[in-house]
C-alpha cells in the first residue's frame, strides 16, 4: 500500500510511536505520536516504514489486515479539505503488477464527526489492492495534513470494518492543541 502519491507535495513528517494499554478496554491499546492518536486491537504492532507508520497483526505470516498513518506539513494552496474531499470521492485507477488496471468501486465517502472534529472519510473498495477495503481518513490541522488508512481483505470484511470503527472512534490529532479551527461537530 502506497500512501506518498496522496502526499507527494510536502515533507513528510516522522515522529516516535508510542503505545499504551487502554485501562478498563480489553483488548484495546493507543498508537500515539506527536500529531495522531487512536485505539487499535491490543495484538496489533505499529512500525515506521519510511515516510509512514504501518500498524497490524504481530507475528501474523499473512497480511488481511493494516493500517498506514503519514502526516505531512500542509501547502496551503494544494491542502485543503475541498481538495481531499474532491479526491476520495472519486474512484481511483491503478496498475497492478502484471500492468492490468484497477478502479475502485463502492465508493461512498463524506465529512464525519470523531472525537468531537470534522474528518473526511472515505470507503472504497480495490483503491489500494485486489480484494481490499480501504477506510480513509483525513484531517487538516495546526498546520499538519493527518492521513489514516485501514484496508482489509474482502474474506475478513466484518473484522476489518469494527477495526477500522474502532480506529475511528476515538481519532484524534493532538495538534490540535496548536490551533483552534472552525471544524469542530
Amino acid at each position: 500500500m502506497n500512501v506518498r502519491p496522496f502526499f507527494a507535495t510536502a515533507m513528510i513528517l516522522v515522529a516516535t510511536l508510542q503505545t499504551s494499554s487502554v485501562s478498563g478496554q480489553s483488548g484495546v491499546k493507543i498508537f500515539r505520536n506527536s500529531y495522531i492518536e487512536f485505539e487499535m486491537p491490543a495484538a496489533w504492532d505499529c512500525e515506521q516504514d519510511g515516510v509512514a507508520f504501518a500498524c497490524q497483526e504481530a507475528n501474523r505470516k499473512s497480511v488481511d489486515m493494516m493500517a498506514l498513518l503519514a502526516a505531512k506539513v500542509v501547502d496551503p494552496q494544494r491542502d485543503t479539505l475541498e481538495v481531499y474531499a474532491s479526491q476520495l470521492a472519486q474512484p481511483k485507477e491503478w496498475k497492478d503488477l502484471s500492468g492490468g488496471i484497477t478502479v475502485s468501486s463502492e465508493v461512498r465517502s463524506g465529512t464525519k464527526c470523531y472525537d468531537g472534529k470534522l474528518w473526511q472519510w472515505a470507503h472504497h473498495y480495490q483503491s489500494e489492492l485486489h480484494n481490499y477495503y480501504t477506510d480513509y481518513f483525513v484531517r487538516i490541522q495546526g498546520g499538519i495534513t493527518a492521513l489514516v488508512t485501514m484496508s482489509y481483505h474482502r474474506s475478513v470484511e466484518t473484522e476489518g470494518s469494527a477495526i477500522a470503527a474502532t480506529i475511528a472512534r476515538r481519532l484524534r490529532m493532538i495538534a490540535s492543541q496548536l490551533d483552534q479551527d472552525a471544524t469542530e461537530c
